[in-house]
Order: C-alpha cells, then structure tokens, then sequence
C-alpha cells in the first residue's frame, strides 16, 4: 500500500478555463487520489471541503439509507417504462387542450429512454469526522423528470419571485438602527 498524504488545492477559475496551479509532487498526488479504486472523493455537506473516504466506508454511508423501508423500497423492476407512459398520459391531455405548446410538449418528453435517478450521499464531516452521516441526493439528471422540472422550474420562476420578492426587500429595507423611509 502506499502512503497517501492530503494535499491542498487552489483552484482559480478564469472565464470557463479551471487551471490548477500545482507542482509536480502535487499533480501525482492528486493523480494517484483520484484514480484509487478504493478511495470515493465527495464534498461535504457543509463547509466546502472535499472528503477522501474509504470506498467500504463511503458505500455503508449510502445503504444506510437505503435500508430505511420508510423512505425507499426496493423494486423487482425497472419502472422506467411505467412511468414514462404516465408521463405522457399527463401532457397529452395538456397538449390536446392546448395547454402547452407542440414545442413544449417535445421539450418536457425525454428524447432517449431515460436513465434511472442516481443516489449518492454527501458526508457530514461537521457532526462526525471519523464516522460521517450522510446527507442522501437523488440527481435526476437524465431521468423521466428532469425535463419536465426543467419546464416547471421556468413557468414557476416569475411566481415565486413575486411571492418571495416583497419580503426579501423588507427584510433588507429593515436594518436595525436604519432609516426604512429613505
């Protein structure tokens, strides 16, 4: 086995560029990190670090999670078909009642059959260093409802910003000690 020791990277962005400004030592450190087999690289769930954990451990973090039958169920099979079709049973109706748009219609339909949503988790290194919680995520990237959030997301967007909007500036117009009047 070899010794691995942690390495701080600085990453500055410029533009769409990422440059990493490392030295040799630091460029096979970072090589041999992210190509261990054995080791995960996650975020945290707080506080902007990055995580290197044992792979066992990372997975035990994950299953616990999902062996909570209160929050996942194991399935004998793929809905993905099932749920695309209630997908379509949905917007069909909206599109017949015009509703929505043709090109909105193709935009909220997954193109390609989609991909099953991925869950991973982000270790609470805040609250246990040794032995992190994980906060779980599900990505949809990909999946039967990542178009059609995508679509809500935009139509939902100017509402919320008008319920939410007043009372951001009111927070902001109230500074203690502050003038509200102007």
């Amino acid at each position: 086995a070899t010794k691995r020791t942690g390495v701080m990277i600085k990453l500055h962005i410029y533009g769409k560029r990422l440059e990493l400004h490392l030295n040799e030592p630091e460029r096979r450190a970072l090589k041999e990190l992210t190509t261990a087999a054995d080791l995960i690289i996650k975020p945290s769930d707080k506080g902007g670090n990055v995580v290197l954990m044992d792979k066992e451990q990372y997975l035990e973090m994950c299953m616990e999670h999902l062996r909570d039958t209160q929050a996942y169920q194991k399935l004998t099979k793929d809905p993905s078909s099932q749920f695309l079709n209630e997908l379509k049973s949905i917007i069909t109706p909206a599109l017949d009642n015009r509703i929505i748009t043709q090109d909105e219609f193709k935009f909220i339909l997954p193109h390609l059959m989609p991909t099953i949503a991925t869950l991973y988790c982000l270790p609470k290194v805040h609250k246990n260093i040794n032995k992190p919680s994980g906060r779980p995520i599900v990505s949809g990237n990909g999946s039967i409802t990542e178009r059609s959030s995508k679509y809500l997301e935009k139509l939902l967007h100017p509402i919320v910003l008008r319920q939410s909007l007043p009372g951001l500036l009111e927070r902001q117009l109230n500074v203690p000690g502050g003038d509200t009047q102007g």
